[in-house]
Order: C-alpha cells, then sequence, then structure tokens
C-alpha cells in the first residue's frame, strides 16, 4: 500500500513539475511581416548572442555580475525562443531548417521540443 502511495505521489510530482516548467517559458507572437532570414543565420543570431553581448560589456569595462549575466543569458534564451516560433511558424521546413529548430529549441532549453525537431529532421531528410 505504501509503495502504491509513494508511486503515485511521484508520477503526480513528475507530473506537475513538467507542467509548471512549461508554464513559465515567454509567450511568443510572429510578426505580420515574416522574418525572412534562413534558420541557420537565426540560429547563429541566438547562438551567437552571449559573445556579442560579453564583448560589448569589455568595451564597457564592466566588472562581472553574476545579475548581469544571469540577465543576459535570459536574453539569450529569450532569442533562441522567439527565433525558434519564427521558424515554427513556416509551412514547409527541410531537414536542415528541424536541425536548426532543434538546436534553438536546445539552446531555449525545450528539451521535448528540441528531440521532436531533431527526430522529424531524421525522418524527413534521406542523408541520415
Amino acid at each position: 500500500m505504501f509503495k502504491v502511495i509513494r508511486y503515485t505521489f511521484v508520477l503526480i510530482l513528475l507530473a506537475s513539475t513538467s507542467t509548471f516548467a512549461q508554464g513559465l517559458a515567454p509567450v511568443t507572437r510572429v510578426d505580420a511581416n515574416p522574418d525572412k532570414r534562413p534558420a541557420q543565420e537565426l540560429f547563429e543570431d541566438a547562438n551567437g548572442y552571449l559573445g556579442r553581448r560579453y564583448q560589448e560589456f569589455n568595451k564597457q569595462k564592466l566588472p562581472f555580475d553574476p545579475k548581469l549575466e544571469a540577465q543576459t543569458k535570459r536574453e539569450q534564451k529569450d532569442l533562441a525562443i522567439k527565433n525558434a516560433a519564427i521558424l515554427q511558424a513556416r509551412s514547409s521546413l527541410n531537414g536542415d531548417d528541424l536541425y536548426y529548430l532543434g538546436m534553438l529549441h536546445h539552446l531555449a532549453d525545450n528539451a521535448d521540443e528540441a528531440l521532436d525537431a531533431m527526430r522529424r529532421m531524421l525522418k524527413d531528410d534521406p542523408r541520415w
């Protein structure tokens, strides 16, 4: 009896944790004028965000600040979420687009969506 209660509690805890984490994702809206940049460029924009910002901080000779670092990483994550939404709004995605979509989801700490995009890429692209 105790095992059943314990397993039930663990299942409820796991289900609520994933639901809670999904609820934290910022809402993104795609503009009326869609972004036409290639998927690779959208990924490189988000992936290079930290480097560009840190270069700016070095030029300004800002001392290290853990709060600024955390904020900058949040901004990168938000950019990755936004760029992933731009890609998902496109009608047809090929293998490379799905790869970069998966990588954007990875940057956004969205493992389930990253895995889904990578699986779609493997299924879609005959090279794999």
